[in-house]
């Protein structure tokens, strides 16, 4: 009886450790660089498109807007990608990953920029239906 009394109070002690951390331990990496850069951009920090792609990579997508005609590109086809990349109408960058490991719990990390390429906004929420 008293093993199983022990066995129930580290049971009822461990879920109440992770509830309390919030699940922190198991956060994704990319998440955690995500949340990391949008809460600097949130804080008013100047931010660079080269800063934002050393620190995060290729976007998924990106979208230009080239005499107000909406482009939007993708890593298929990887020469044009990267070659459009850097253009000053390259204005919003895409991201995705998810919080944890599961596929159910999505994120997008949307990225402005202004013509000088430097970050104006940014949006950080889970995908609706992910």
């Amino acid at each position: 009886m008293k093993k199983i009394l022990a066995f129930l109070a580290v049971i009822v002690s461990m879920s109440l450790f992770l509830s309390a951390c919030d699940f922190e331990l198991f956060l994704t990496s990319d998440y955690r660089k995500f949340d990391n850069l949008y809460n600097k951009i949130q804080d008013g920090k100047n931010i660079s498109k080269e800063e934002v792609f050393d620190i995060l990579g290729y976007p998924h997508c990106y979208f230009s807007n080239d005499d107000e005609n909406w482009q939007y590109y993708t890593y298929d086809n990887k020469e044009s990608f990267e070659e459009n990349l850097f253009r000053a109408d390259a204005n919003e960058w895409v991201y995705e990953c998810w919080k944890y490991q599961d596929p159910a719990d999505p994120y997008r990390l949307n990225i402005s920029f202004d013509e000088e390429g430097k970050v104006t906004d940014a949006s950080f929420e889970v995908i609706p239906g992910g």
